[in-house]
C-alpha cells in the first residue's frame, strides 16, 4: 500500500491529505487537494512533531490511523456543501428571476397607468375646452334671446297700448 502526502498551506497551517495510490488517479487526487484548500476544516492539520506519531526502528515517522483522511468522507462533505451551495444558488436565481418578472410586470403596469393618465389628462383638457366654448356660445344665445324677449315685450306693450286706445274709442 503506497501512501502519497499532498500538502496545502492555508493561513500558515499545513493541511495534509494522505491518498492511497492504488484506487485513485491523478485527477481525483488533484480534485481532493483543491477541496482541501477550499475546505481546510475538513482535513487534518499536520504538525511538524506530533506526539501521536510513532517512530519505527529507522527513525521514520509512522502515521497513526487518525491522520489518514478517507476520500469518501471528504467527498461526501464536499458534495453536501456543493449540493447546499447549488440549492442555495438555485433558490437565489429563482428568487432573482421572480423579482425580475415582478419588476417587469410592475414597470409595464406603471407605463400603462402613465399612458392612461396622460390620455385622461388630454381628455379632460379637451372636455374643459369644449365646455368653455359651449358655455360662451350658450351665454351669447341667452343674451340674444333676452334682447329679443325685451324687444317682444316692448312691441307687446305698444300693441296693448294701441288695443286699449282703440277699445276706448
Amino acid at each position: 500500500m503506497n501512501v502519497e502526502n499532498l500538502d496545502a498551506i492555508v493561513d500558515g497551517e499545513v493541511l495534509t491529505n494522505q491518498l492511497l495510490n492504488n484506487e485513485r488517479n491523478d485527477a481525483i487526487a488533484a480534485s481532493i487537494l483543491e477541496s482541501t484548500i477550499e475546505n481546510p476544516r475538513e482535513w487534518i492539520n499536520q504538525k511538524e512533531s506530533d506526539p501521536s506519531d510513532s517512530m519505527n526502528e529507522t527513525n521514520e515517522t509512522i502515521q497513526q490511523p487518525s491522520d489518514i483522511v478517507c476520500e469518501n468522507d471528504v467527498t461526501v462533505t464536499s458534495c453536501e456543501m456543493c449540493q447546499n451551495y447549488e440549492l442555495n444558488l438555485t433558490k437565489m436565481q429563482d428568487e432573482e428571476r421572480n423579482l425580475k418578472e415582478q419588476l417587469s410586470a410592475a414597470q409595464h403596469l406603471v407605463n400603462r397607468y402613465q399612458q392612461e393618465l396622460s390620455g385622461e389628462r388630454l381628455y379632460r383638457k379637451e372636455m374643459e375646452t369644449k365646455t368653455t366654448t359651449l358655455c360662451a356660445d350658450n351665454e351669447k344665445e341667452v343674451n340674444i334671446a333676452k334682447i329679443e324677449n325685451e324687444n317682444c315685450a316692448k312691441q307687446l306693450t305698444i300693441v296693448d297700448e294701441r288695443f286699449n286706445f282703440l277699445s276706448d274709442l
